[in-house]
């Protein structure tokens, strides 16, 4: 079972090496800007984004430990 929402560039689950041990981590690439004091900031979107990215984290928690939401812009 994958990750697909309509504002998800990508996603893919990941091992992450931190200072506690591994973290099992989905993470989620998106064109949506996150920072809430932008101007170009959609709150509904994101946290539409949020919300389906942790329902599939927690219906998944026996593989996944975490979320890992990036923001994407093209260079360029």
């Amino acid at each position: 079972m994958s990750f697909n929402h309509p504002h998800a560039v990508a996603a893919w689950e990941t091992k992450e090496l931190t200072t506690s041990g591994i973290k099992r981590a989905l993470v989620v690439e998106t064109y949506l800007v996150l920072s809430a004091d932008a101007e170009s900031h959609e709150a509904a979107a994101v946290n539409d984004l949020l919300s389906a990215a942790e329902e599939y984290l927690a219906k998944n928690k026996e593989r996944l430990d975490c979320l890992r939401l990036f923001e994407m812009k093209e260079i360029g």
